[in-house]
């Protein structure tokens, strides 16, 4: 029986005060949660923070585990996305990583007039109700 390996990676979900979720407009013009991989010998937790400071200056801190999913990046490459809801520990001016085009903070109501793969708004709304 063949083996698939997907490859992993984290997600975080940030909101603003005004509710608004953090977003990262990544090389295929398309917005996403900002994240990535895991480096050798890195916790979960660790990692998520990691991504967040990386890709926008922030620091933040993993409140909750999200449902993971699988998402199809590209048509044939797929990636198991575990995400997490996360709280900015200091707010501070955001610092755009070379990795993304654009950072955006929208509201829920943004989210589907905006490029936003319909696979992350459940990881969104889970956290969103979460922070309620």
């Amino acid at each position: 029986m063949p083996t698939t390996l997907w490859p992993v990676s984290v997600k975080a979900v940030l909101f603003d005060h005004e509710r608004r979720v953090l977003l990262a407009k990544n090389d295929r013009n398309e917005w996403e949660l900002p994240g990535g991989r895991l480096e050798p010998g890195e916790s979960i937790e660790d990692c998520v923070c990691r991504e967040v400071r990386e890709e926008t200056g922030l620091s933040c801190t993993v409140t909750a585990p999200l449902r993971p999913f699988v998402f199809e990046v590209i048509a044939g490459r797929r990636v198991v996305i575990l995400p997490f809801a996360c709280a900015v520990t200091q707010w501070i001016p955001l610092v755009l990583s070379n990795e993304h085009a654009e950072l955006g903070f929208f509201s829920l109501t943004e989210l589907c007039a905006i490029p936003l793969p319909i696979a992350y708004h459940p990881a969104i709304i889970e956290a969103g109700a979460r922070s309620e």
